[in-house]
């Protein structure tokens, strides 16, 4: 059965509610209200309707009270005052909005920032505390900045473990170690890193071997040895030991000699008739050659190695862990 009062009876009930301290609870459409409340309104087809007022209107009222509430019809959402923060402010006390279907997307139209956990959000989502969350984070055109801390990536993460970079420095990053041998690194220190597997395109008399992941090799000096020499020959060219000259000059009409630097001449006959000549006594003189030579048993090669590495410059080899 349905219940009317007239504005007189509820005036006087309200009265009631306010300056009896024994019945201090108010029930509409309930007989019985709750302790706890003052008004305790029950109905299956009807609301509670508070002040409604534009944003302009509610930022005129003077002096608001803590905890006045309120609906702004610009926001399209309820605003309580609160005067316990600092400065005193209005709180919007849902900022969003629900799509047409409930259970679609939930948006927020606001134009400033929203914080959790911060009442001064300095960017669109301020978040003061952790985030979690069970799907993937997608940033389409951006970066992340600052420091990103996790105790393990699903997939490659930024860097795979296992990556081996070359580092300028005495001491590498944090989640990186130095290829030494430890910490389950290769030990990389003094060497050169050769691809794996046989080179496609070998270079004319390269042995060119298949190169296995963590296998070693090579030398920083070589010692030759008299098989690894290339056939080759050498030219020895001999300096006159006197004044090097050949002084032409006839003796007669018919003879014609010739005088090696200090030596007796030697003398020829003329065209047509018989050869003569005499022999000559060169002067003392020898030929020096220099250098290693063998006995045709020995290579007289010296024991000496040589120089087998590129001009380098020293970096360290670390291992992201």
């Amino acid at each position: 059965m349905k219940k009317s009062r007239s504005p007189l009876t509820l005036f006087l009930l309200l009265l009631t509610a306010t300056f009896n301290p024994v019945s201090a609870q108010v029930g509409f459409n309930n007989p019985n209200p709750h302790p706890s409340s003052i008004v305790d309104l029950t109905a299956n087809n009807k609301g509670l309707l508070i002040p409604r007022m534009t944003s302009a209107q509610r930022q005129a009222i003077t002096s608001p009270a803590n905890g006045l509430l309120v609906f702004d019809k610009t926001l399209k959402a309820f605003c309580v005052y609160d005067t316990v923060s600092n400065p005193d402010k209005w709180l919007r006390l849902n900022s969003m909005q629900a799509d047409a279907n409930p259970n679609s997307d939930v948006v927020s139209k606001t134009s400033g920032n929203m914080g959790l956990g911060t009442g001064t959000p300095s960017h669109k989502l301020d978040v003061v505390g952790n985030i979690r969350t069970s799907d993937t984070i997608i940033a389409t055109v951006g970066r992340f900045t600052g420091t990103i801390t996790a105790s393990s990536f699903i997939g490659n993460g930024s860097v795979p473990s296992g990556s081996i970079i070359m580092w300028y420095g005495a001491a590498p990053p944090a989640g990186w170690a130095i290829c030494d041998g430890s910490n389950g690194t290769p030990d990389l220190r003094g060497r050169f890193v050769v691809g794996s597997g046989t080179n496609a395109n070998p270079a004319p008399g390269d042995i060119n071997p298949t190169y296995t992941v963590g296998t070693t090799g090579g030398e920083n000096k070589h010692l030759l040895t008299k098989s690894e020499l290339p056939k080759h020959k050498h030219t020895v060219t001999s300096a006159a030991t006197d004044n090097g000259q050949v002084t032409v000059a006839p003796s007669s009409t018919n003879d014609t000699y010739y005088t090696l630097g200090a030596g007796s001449p030697l003398f020829f006959s003329p065209v047509g008739g018989a050869e003569h000549h005499n022999a000559v006594n060169l002067p003392t003189h020898a030929h020096t050659v220099s250098g290693n030579t063998g006995d045709g048993t020995t290579d007289g090669v010296n024991a000496q190695s040589h120089e087998n590495r590129p001009p380098y410059f020293v970096l360290i080899y670390i291992m992201k862990q």
